[in-house]
């Protein structure tokens, strides 16, 4: 566990070198800030590092009402999803040019959300 806390210090220290804002789950937990969010799984789906996003429309009365109706189809649901996998794909791209190995797990098979990992630091880091 004090490897990831370790790779998860790292990866926020690349991401603000080049500009992307980035917090730790660890910050403050249940904090509805925007943006890059850099977790540790120690259940359920995997272990390790992994990189979620947080919309400010996530927090919206039409988007709460569509999840809870649990409605797929919902337009703003299919916008939001697209929009996070754009998002972390785009910075899981740029931790891999900086040399992080990276995975993006497309596990789940009756939603399209998409799990973004980070496995390892950069065995050359780029200084």
């Amino acid at each position: 566990m004090a490897a990831w806390s370790e790779l998860a210090g790292t990866v926020q220290t690349e991401l603000a070198r080049v500009g992307i804002p980035a917090s730790l789950e660890t910050d403050v937990p249940g904090d509805p800030s925007p943006g890059i969010r850099i977790s540790l799984g120690i259940s359920g789906a995997g272990y390790g590092v992994y990189l979620d996003w947080h919309a400010p429309l996530e927090d919206t009365r039409p988007y709460q009402e569509a999840v809870h109706a649990q409605n797929r189809s919902s337009e703003l649901r299919l916008y939001h999803i697209t929009a996070r996998d754009i998002m972390l794909t785009a910075v899981l791209d740029v931790l891999a040019a900086a040399g992080f190995q990276t995975f993006m797990d497309f596990g789940h098979r009756y939603e399209r959300h998409r799990q973004f990992w980070i496995l390892s630091p950069p065995t050359h880091p780029i200084s």
